[in-house]
């Protein structure tokens, strides 16, 4: 027998290796791990684990070196259950020695050296006279006793209670070495004998099979006769398992004797057939079956002794050789040669001869072999008959984009585009679905390459699914077939997602999602077709309890073979693109292109669209007052506009240089004469002062009242008003920040704020933009005040506007959640124009408006006669000699009549400017302490500040 996989290869090395691991307890029971070279066990390990309790990568096994007391070194991988080697954590490499007991997730490892005697213990036929040997051993105690009792002077009682303890010590001995016999007769020494025994085994004929006695469970227990007129059959969870330990037994009892767990393409059936309950061909006479199947309906009818099962190994132990009828299959198949030619006119006539309420939604595929001396067959996927929902698993290079592309061109052929619709999402770039996307079927096609539109399409799926379900209730159907004999039906819808571990990796947050969209599709007529490489990771659940229909190309791991198939099968197929296995059934997939499909025409393709319009990745160039685009009630893209009442910007700190570049194209674009940004240094604005220019943005927050014609760019509110607080204005600055948006509405003027701090006063601004760039951003504490309600921007029902979660926070640059808009009701996804388009040809010359730029010196004329002093104390000095009997330059400031330009004044100066001019305290005690050459000019009436040389 042709040995595969890694326990038969690891059975081997035990053989030659002085000690290997044995599982003796746990899912992994039977299992053999040997020393011989390094090893990484996990259950996506170079040796795999099926225990659930073990991680991915759970911990590496190295041999021992050279002079070496140890048997080798095992160190733990950061799993989820650490490994104990004894009553020590291997969170560093630890030693393991003869004997010692090794935790792996819930299943135990034993040390075990080489086993000299490897003689396996037949159980006895049921009237063996041995079990009556046995008995007789105890005869001579029985004759010596009542001798003893009748010549020796000891009372009955003493020499009875020492008989008693001579019983008690013999019968534990007797069952303690008992027991430990049968814990040594476990299903990895049974490996390894059948293993030695049939290294030993010349080439002879084939014996013809006999009658043999096996154990049932284990060592000792329950045993059974199975030949070829005494099949056995397994019930329950561990049939497989208990099946292979009873058809080992036999092989090791006859190690001529051939087995398999399929019926093989040859003239010559196995001499032992582990039959699954997927096979349905007749044993032949000689053949001895060991039946398992999950009910007792499953079982052959060849079977007479049925037992229940016990499992006793892993589902990797032992593995018999795979089935190898897929040698005989052809390698190249045309479509046309399965009855579903590609030309135009058939394509034409079965579109128009479908009829919806009598069709089997099943097509041709492939050819497979159902049975060894049949030739190959038809084999069919289809959307009903084996599952709504279809995974396709395989390693790199095996074929799943060929085989998704003939199932899909089959389905295509056979079904009209008014019947069937089809959604493709390919993240491999395109390479995989890129040719079908012509496919009049075809309603969306999405990669990886636009992430954010394939993001948008699977949240839009959810509001598919509302519609359908309404209506379903609307017209009280009972399912989709119930629906189409109506003649009402919607097309059938058929997502198609190529490399799905992909998708899962980058959007972790779709699979509930798609698992909910899979357990409620299936009855509205949508399909999900899943393709992986790594079946196990990727699919939770939820998904893979929907997906009844499972076709496997072949696999590169074990794992991905028994996530799919349930059993290792999927990992013997050759290296031939399109070998796959359905049901038990290896076959190959055809090939198909669209060299004779009709080309797509208006007629053709659907008119209706399942899904609304997306909204673009970028929005139209800027224009006056434009903020981007939004969806309308018609579900259709449109313009939006800034109509001109104070709308506040906020994000995360992640977007703080996208929400001011965005900002500052809109503002820059407003029609109005003045423009003046405040906390930032913008190009293209009429006046702009940075955060350091306190003073600046104070006067302008002060004056805004009184200005017309003027839009206002508040950059980083939640940052200006912090560095007020810093100089102790923070409660002043707050109240005139506040004022000034009571002030907003109905006012001459317009005003852009943006923050990424969450600053409180932003939820005062009815007109809101929030970007969200990623799903974590929902959660933050700082933006929680300016979220909508979600019950109300997240419901599913009703308006088709309604967000999704996702239409926020795709990653999409400048994608916003625009709330309380002039010309939009309710929270809508609004994606903002695009500030990398925007041309600053020049920049505004006029400075007529209330704003007096600070910088350069202005005219001494402007003094209007008034006198220009260095200090406070050539003020006092002046006002007093030349204006004012002499007092302190204080009282003389209260009297003042003309103007007078102050430059460098000290803290008093500025108290008393303060106290005559309230309104401007603030700006004034921000300018403190003054930069050289900076200065106040003041009046009785006014007072601006100003910047002067020296003099």
């Amino acid at each position: 027998m042709a040995h595969s996989g890694q326990m038969n290869r690891q059975v081997s090395l035990a053989l030659r290796a002085p000690f290997h691991l044995a599982c003796t307890d746990g899912p992994d029971r039977g299992m053999i791990a040997t020393p011989h070279q390094p090893l990484l066990l996990g259950r996506n390990g170079s040796f795999t684990l099926t225990d659930p309790a073990a991680s991915r990568r759970h911990c590496y096994l190295r041999p021992a070196r050279a002079r070496d007391s140890a048997v080798g070194y095992l160190e733990d991988l950061e799993p989820t259950n650490p490994t104990q080697v004894g009553r020590r954590v291997a969170d560093t490499a630890v030693a393991l020695r003869r004997g010692e007991r090794v935790r792996i997730g819930k299943s135990t490892w034993r040390v075990r050296p080489r086993p000299t005697d490897l003689t396996w213990p037949e159980p006895p036929e049921a009237s063996s006279p041995r079990r009556w040997i046995k008995v007789m051993r105890f005869l001579p105690i029985f004759i010596l006793f009542p001798m003893l009792v009748r010549f020796t002077p000891l009372s009955f009682t003493s020499w009875l209670t020492a008989f008693g303890i001579i019983l008690l010590l013999a019968g534990t001995s007797y069952f303690s070495k008992r027991r430990r016999r049968k814990r040594h007769y476990d299903p990895a020494f049974l490996a390894l004998a059948l293993e030695s025994r049939r290294a030993g085994t010349s080439g002879a004929p084939n014996e013809p099979p006999t009658s043999t006695w096996v154990w049932l469970s284990h060592v000792g227990g329950r045993r059974a006769q199975v030949g070829p007129q005494h099949h056995l059959g397994f019930v329950g969870p561990g049939a497989r398992s208990q099946a292979r330990w009873v058809a080992a037994q036999v092989a090791l009892a006859h190690p001529q004797l051939t087995w398999a767990e399929a019926a093989v393409d040859t003239t010559t059936a196995p001499d032992i057939w582990v039959k699954g309950p997927d096979d349905t061909a007749t044993p032949p006479a000689r053949t001895i079956v060991v039946a398992w199947g999950p009910r007792l309906e499953t079982i052959p009818p060849e079977v007479m002794q049925i037992f229940p099962a016990v499992s006793l190994a892993s589902p990797l132990w032992l593995l018999p050789p795979p089935c190898t009828g897929h040698a005989t299959l052809p390698t190249q198949i045309d479509l046309a040669a399965l009855g579903t030619p590609l030309t135009e006119a058939a394509i034409t006539k079965r579109w128009k001869d479908f009829d919806a309420a009598t069709t089997t939604w099943s097509v041709p595929v492939g050819l497979g072999r159902f049975s060894p001396d049949a030739e190959p067959d038809l084999i069919a996927l289809g959307l009903e008959e084996h599952g709504a929902h279809t995974l396709f698993a395989g390693g790199t290079g095996a074929g799943k984009s060929v085989a998704l592309r003939t199932w899909i061109i089959s389905l295509c052929a056979h079904f009209p585009p008014r019947a069937l619709r089809v959604v493709l999402v390919d993240y491999k770039g395109g390479a995989g679905l890129g040719p079908l996307a012509s496919l009049p079927h075809v309603e969306r096609f999405h990669t990886d390459l636009d992430a954010s539109q394939t993001v948008w399409m699977l949240q839009r799926l959810r509001f598919v699914l509302q519609e359908r379900k309404e209506l379903l209730h609307r017209g009280a159907y009972a399912d989709i077939r119930d629906w189409e004999s109506s003649g009402s039906a919607p097309p059938r819808l058929l997502l198609v997602i190529d490399e799905f571990q992909a998708l899962a990796e980058e959007h972790p947050q779709f699979l509930s999602a798609l698992g909910k969209l899979a357990a409620q599709g299936r009855s509205l007529g949508i399909h999900l077709v899943l393709s992986t490489q790594h079946p196990g990771p990727a699919i939770n659940a939820a998904l893979r309890a929907t997906l009844d229909q499972r076709v496997a190309l072949r696999c590169n791991e074990i794992a991905d073979s028994l996530a799919v198939v349930g059993t290792p099968a999927a990992t013997e197929l050759p290296r031939q693109p399109g070998r796959a296995l359905f049901n038990g059934t290896v076959f190959q997939f055809a090939q198909a292109n669209l060299d004779g499909f009709p080309a797509p025409t208006d007629q053709s393709r659907p008119r209706d669209s399942l899904w609304p319009a997306p909204l673009p990745t970028c929005g139209p160039p800027p224009a006056p007052q434009l903020l981007g685009v939004i969806e309308d009630e018609s579900r259709r893209p449109r313009l939006c506009s800034w109509r001109g009442e104070t709308l506040a910007i906020a994000g995360s700190a992640s977007t703080r240089e996208e929400l001011g570049t965005f900002a500052a194209a809109v503002a820059r674009n407003a029609q109005s004469d003045t423009t003046l940004a405040l906390g930032t240094t913008a190009a293209g604005f009429t006046h702009s002062h940075p955060l350091s220019a306190l003073g600046d943005i104070a006067l302008a927050l002060r004056q805004l009242p009184h200005c017309s014609s003027t839009t206002l760019w508040v950059n980083e509110i939640g940052a200006i008003l912090r560095e007020f607080e810093a100089i102790g204005l923070g409660a002043e600055a707050q109240r005139i920040w506040m004022k000034t948006i009571r002030a907003s509405p109905g006012s001459r003027w317009q005003m852009l704020v943006t923050d990424t701090e969450g600053h409180a006063s932003i939820s005062r601004i009815a007109s809101r933009l929030l970007r969200l760039p990623t799903p974590a951003a929902w959660s933050d504490p700082s933006l929680l005040r300016l979220l909508p309600p979600l019950t109300t921007a997240f419901s599913g029902t009703g308006d088709s506007r309604r967000l999704s979660q996702e239409e926020a926070t795709s990653g999409t640059p400048l994608r916003f959640v625009a709330e309380g808009l002039s010309d939009v009701k309710g929270p809508v996804a609004l994606q903002g124009i695009n500030p990398a388009q925007t041309e600053i040809t020049a920049i505004r010359e006029d400075t007529q408006g209330l704003f007096v730029p600070l910088s350069g010196r202005p005219p001494l004329t402007s003094l209007a006669g008034g006198t220009l002093v260095g200090g406070s104390e050539s003020l006092s000095r002046h006002l007093g000699a030349d204006h004012l009997p002499r007092t302190s330059w204080t009282t003389a400031l209260q009297n003042l009549t003309t103007p007078v330009a102050l430059f460098e004044p000290g803290v008093d100066s500025l108290r008393h400017l303060g106290h005559l001019y309230p309104d401007d305290s603030l700006w004034l005690r921000a300018y403190h302490p003054f930069d050289q050459n900076c200065g106040v000019l003041a009046a009785r009436s006014e007072i601006i500040p100003c910047r002067f040389p020296n003099l």
